[in-house]
């Protein structure tokens, strides 16, 4: 008996030393159900409503209530939606507005508050749906209960709660620019880079944006400067040419619209040439939400463009001209107008930028730069919305060295209020009846008529003899 009971103690002893895991949750019986939806890549959609039912005490207190989505389906939850809108449902009140994702962007948590009866309900609405990378075919999303962080057993929803990607334009950027600080080669320079997020399309608030430099272009020193259109902040690293600017997850989703972005510090190529950048934007896990390449710019080459790259003494002002419109014409109010010109420098450096006032140089505005050609660039400036008046339009240069122009082109315009006028018709001048006119009226009006037949007299005899010269030029 002793050694029986001291065989116990020492089984007891040993399975005391064994971890005990939890046993994984069972799939829940219950149902899943909901209605289909598509997101486009780079979408920001809201879910349709969600709705699960308890097939018997089986979502409780003690768990919680996890919805995924699956892995062969290019979408992710917005992780920017922190709180459900109010719950719909029997057990409703059973549930926290609160929602977490504790394994990754696939993966949403709801604490249940309170133990579900068979048959009871959570409609859940208000999160949203982030479509990514490619197109992917319709998945219903899958759910578990569990205590255990949403790792315990899932079973696939309805097929009422598939989700299908498909490849629009919303993963297109738009409107790509950038615009250099300094143009000249072999320098630093700070690069704002301007793009439009479609309609429906996102930025996620832990998102990146990418920003790729051709080979030649120094990045490693790149640093992040002021965001346009996109809050929180950022923290930016370099791989290789790409410069990534990652949201720090502590703003809101960046919606569609007008955004920039300034990197600074980037050290423009030796030699002249044309350059476009690639500009990508990402969720946290760097899958696909949108991109698009820039409109072209141009490096003038180290040296400030001068022959054979020496650096050039330039201390001479650059020249503009504006060659349209011409001094004294007028331009139709509220209508686009392309105001044109040139400029050059003959200081040995190149051309930076033109500006044109149109308050007497109170203010000035940017012209879109083209060329050079054999030294001299053409310009261009957009005046969207002419408004009644004269106007004094000037121009200005600015070389690659920070020489400004002192007096530029300049031309005098008047904008006019084109207005449909109907001429006014001449009143008809009324003769008097021969019964009414007086003894010397008549003898007037005998005469004009009288005239008038002399001169319908002689037009017929000028035809007459016009006739007889023709037959007698024939007979002979």
């Amino acid at each position: 008996m002793k050694k029986i009971i001291f065989t116990l103690i020492i089984l007891v002893a040993i399975f005391s030393l064994v971890p005990v895991f939890p046993a994984k949750a069972v799939a829940p019986a219950g149902t899943l159900t909901g209605s289909i939806i598509t997101a486009d890549i780079g979408e920001l959609i809201a879910i349709t409503a969600i709705t699960v039912t308890d097939a018997g005490a089986e979502i409780l207190d003690a768990t919680d209530l996890c919805i995924r989505i699956p892995a062969a389906v290019n979408a992710n939850w917005d992780t920017d939606d922190t709180t459900a809108a109010a719950y719909g449902g029997t057990g409703s009140a059973k549930a926290s507005t609160a929602v977490t994702y504790p394994v990754n962007a696939k993966m949403l948590k709801i604490d249940i508050t309170a133990d579900f009866t068979a048959g009871q309900t959570l409609v859940i609405t208000g999160l949203s749906y982030v479509g990514h990378t490619a197109a992917s075919g319709a998945v219903a999303l899958d759910w578990s209960v569990d205590n255990t962080n949403c790792t315990g057993t899932f079973l696939a929803g309805n097929a009422n709660t598939q989700i299908t990607v498909a490849d629009a334009a919303v993963d297109t950027l738009t409107a790509v620019t950038t615009a250099l600080s300094n143009s000249i080669g072999g320098v630093s320079a700070n690069h704002t880079v301007a793009f439009t997020v479609p309609a429906t399309g996102v930025i996620t608030d832990d998102g990146n944006i990418k920003v790729t430099f051709p080979a030649g272009f120094g990045v490693a020193g790149a640093t992040a400067g002021a965001l346009t259109g996109i809050d929180g902040t950022v923290a930016l690293t370099v791989a290789a040419q790409v410069v990534t600017l990652a949201r720090q997850d502590d703003g809101t989703n960046s919606l569609a619209g007008a955004k920039s972005v300034v990197i600074n510090n980037v050290i423009n190529p030796i030699a002249a040439g044309t350059s476009t950048l690639t500009v990508r934007t990402d969720t946290t896990g760097d899958e696909l939400l949108a991109t698009a390449v820039s409109g072209s710019f141009f490096i003038h080459g180290s040296g400030s463009g001068s022959a054979g790259g020496d650096v050039v003494s330039d201390s001479s002002s650059p020249i503009s001209t504006i060659t349209v419109p011409l001094t004294g014409i007028n331009i139709t109010a509220g209508n686009p107008y392309t105001i044109k010109g040139t400029a050059l420098d003959s200081g040995g450096s190149l051309v930076a930028k033109v500006e044109l006032s149109f308050d007497g140089g109170e203010s000035w505005e940017e012209a879109k730069l083209e060329g050079p050609i054999a030294n001299v660039f053409s310009w261009e400036y957009i005046w969207q919305n002419p408004t009644e008046g004269n106007y004094t339009i000037k121009s200005r240069a600015t070389d690659d060295v920070g020489n400004i122009e002192i007096v530029g082109g300049e031309v005098k315009i008047t904008v006019v209020t084109l207005t449909s006028e109907v001429p006014t018709p001449e009143a008809p001048i009324l003769e008097k009846p021969i019964i009414e006119m007086t003894t010397q009226e008549l003898e007037t009006k005998i005469v004009e008529i009288q005239q008038k037949i002399i001169d319908l007299l002689a037009q017929l005899i000028q035809l007459l003899q016009q006739e007889i010269l023709g037959l007698s030029g024939i007979s002979s």
